[in-house]
């Protein structure tokens, strides 16, 4: 580690360089992960399809 806390990224490979370019702890928790985001995508046959499962969704959603 260095004085500022973080690990020296010079041995890493150019794609790990690239994916934590810019990378800071947040100032507030001073966490160094970075946040998740969970999503999904679907894909239906019709329209009608569709609208039936975003009606479902919608009934179990809080």
């Amino acid at each position: 580690m260095v004085k500022d806390g973080r690990k020296h990224l010079t041995t890493n490979a150019p794609a790990t360089l690239a994916v934590h370019a810019g990378e800071a702890p947040d100032p507030t928790t001073r966490a160094h992960n970075l946040p998740i985001f969970q999503t999904a995508t679907f894909s239906f046959e019709t329209a009608d399809e569709k609208e039936a499962a975003v009606d479902a969704a919608a009934d179990f959603t809080p």
